[in-house]
């Protein structure tokens, strides 16, 4: 865990912010079948977890908990970004967006290989998803790399730092992965 808080430029503290938030994600979340866990790794990489210093990008347009960036969703306010459960619920639909991205491109790999069979596991899915929030598209090529090899770090070029998607893949399995609200893991 802590060389993926490293790795994002974050500590120990910014963790516990997300904790101490784990609550209102869930309160939010759940009812747009996203999961927890996934929106604190996103959270403590892109702001620290609501760390003051990190709440608006230096040098870009990345807004609020999670760095909406208001260049590319251009009808998000900046008062919107910043209120913690609009930002949420805005996020949760970006990554329920992705997954539907990741579902296409599984039905045009099965035809593309022609085998009905060939499917993604659950992780390489995920991997998919934070890629497509972060910079959109997974190439074809990247698809298959994934597929041989399992390792998230295939997506990482063209996103933030070129580490995005293996960062948030260790943050969540290393760092929020299980983490419990009322008896409910994540």
């Amino acid at each position: 865990c802590l060389d993926a808080l490293g790795v994002a430029g974050k500590g120990l503290r910014n963790l516990s912010q997300a904790f101490d938030n784990i609550e209102r994600i869930n309160a939010v979340s759940t009812g747009k079948g996203i999961g927890a866990g996934w929106l604190m790794a996103i959270g403590i990489r892109e702001s620290g977890a609501g760390d003051p210093q990190f709440m608006r990008e230096k040098g870009g347009q990345g807004v609020g908990w999670y760095q909406i960036d208001l260049g590319q969703h251009s009808k998000v306010t900046d008062s919107q970004a910043m209120n913690f459960e609009f930002a949420t619920g805005f996020v949760s639909d970006l990554l329920n967006d992705a997954m539907a991205m990741v579902a296409n491109y599984q039905t045009s790999d099965r035809k593309r290989l022609k085998n009905s069979g060939i499917t993604n596991t659950f992780d390489q899915r995920v991997a998919m998803m934070f890629r497509i929030y972060n910079a959109g598209g997974v190439s074809q090529s990247m698809r298959d790399k994934l597929m041989k090899t399992n390792d998230p770090a295939v997506l990482d070029p063209g996103t933030a730092r070129d580490n995005y998607v293996s960062n948030l893949v260790n943050l969540h399995v290393n760092c929020v992965a299980g983490a419990q609200v009322k008896g409910r893991g994540f």
